[in-house]
Parts: structure tokens; sequence; C-alpha cells
């Protein structure tokens, strides 16, 4: 069987071994040979003057670097609300969120050499006006993940940061998880009062058979 190949950039690579490394095997010789075959049936309809696959699997592959940074900022606050976080440290962030959301805050550096990773904003009054650089700094919770943002606050290969997208796309990908946790405890919570009360109301009822019984008797 011929044998092909296959460069991908430096940050692919990180990310499908950190998923090696937690056991998760994409097996990427077969990801590789069904993207391939796509893209190869894609073009032999085209030679056959049938263009639409070809540009359907052209638009489903390519992402624009900004889309690519989010994605890759939603995984990664994915992954660790999923794996690591504490339930006080997803509230920490949604908070955070809304924060940034009601007063136009975005980030403007990170600091990860400490314990901690401490993120520095701007505020922006309007979409037309300069930004303010604000004096405070926020700490993110212990369990966030320090090299995320170390790579975070690297430039891309146009020299092109995409921190504040990253890192907003992080706290997204973390909150998303809460809200299906918050929706789970409330379901649970909300079934096991469904359950007390059936229970309530099936114990009314025996008592009232029982209390019945001796008057039927008499």
């Amino acid at each position: 069987m011929p044998n092909l190949g296959v460069y991908i950039p430096d940050q692919l690579n990180s990310r499908l071994q950190r998923l090696r490394d937690k056991g998760i095997d994409l097996n990427a010789s077969n990801v590789a040979r069904r993207a391939l075959e796509v893209a190869v049936e894609a073009e032999e309809k085209a030679l056959e003057g049938d263009r639409m696959p070809r540009l359907l699997a052209r638009l489903a592959s390519t992402k624009t670097a900004r889309e690519l940074a989010e994605a890759e900022g939603e995984a990664a606050g994915r992954a660790w609300a999923e794996e690591v976080a504490a339930h006080s440290e997803l509230k920490a962030i949604r908070a955070l969120l809304e924060k940034m959301d009601s007063e136009r805050l975005e980030v403007y550096q990170v600091h990860t050499g400490s314990t901690r990773v401490l993120l520095e904003f701007i505020q922006w009054e309007s979409a037309t006006d300069q930004p303010t650089v604000l004096d405070d700094r926020y700490t993110l919770p212990e369990s966030v993940p320090r090299e995320f943002f170390d790579r975070a606050r690297q430039p891309d290969e146009k020299k092109v940061s995409h921190l504040s997208l990253m890192a907003g796309a992080f706290m997204r990908g973390a909150t998303d998880v809460l809200r299906v946790v918050d929706e789970a405890i409330a379901k649970e919570a909300a079934d096991k009062k469904l359950e007390a009360f059936r229970q309530a109301i099936t114990k009314v009822s025996e008592g009232a058979k029982a209390r019945r019984k001796p008057e039927q008797k008499g």
C-alpha cells in the first residue's frame, strides 16, 4: 500500500498530542484518508462538469485564522471545564465573561509567569472610540491551563495576535459546559422533588385505604 507524508501545523500537532496523552487516538491515517477521498471525489466530479461537490468540500474545510483561533479557544475551554475545573471555578469564569460583555471589556494582555494566569483589559466606550487601558488585573481560577494562554498570546504566522479572541472563546467554551451542567443539576433536583411528591401522595393514599378498611368491616 502506498505511503503519503502529511504535514500539519505545530499547534494542531500539540492539540493532537494532548488527546493522545488522555488516551484518545483519532487515528490520523484514517482521518487523512477519509478527507483525501472526499477531496479526490470532488475533483473527479469537477472534471466531469459538476463543480458543486468541490466547492462544498473546500468551504467545509477552509477556515480563516480568526475562525481557527476561536475554535481552538472554545475547545480548550470545554476540555478544561469537563476534565479539570471545579464548579466554583466555572462560576467565576461565567461571572467574568458576563462582566466583559456588560462593560465592553477586551483582553489586552495575559501574564502566565506566576502561579496564576492574570489578565489585563481595555474598555471600549463605543465601537468608534479609542479604548481605555484599565489598571485592574483579573486573576483566573487556579486550575486554568497556563499553556493555553501561553499559546494564545503568541501571534500567528502573519504576526497577528488573536489573544482577545482566544481568551473570550475559552471562557465561552467553559461557560457552555457550565450551562449544560446547571441544567442537568436543576433537572435532577426537579426529578427528586417530583419523586418525593409522588411518594408522599402514595403514602397518603395508602393511609386513607387503611383507615377505610375498619369502617367497611363495621
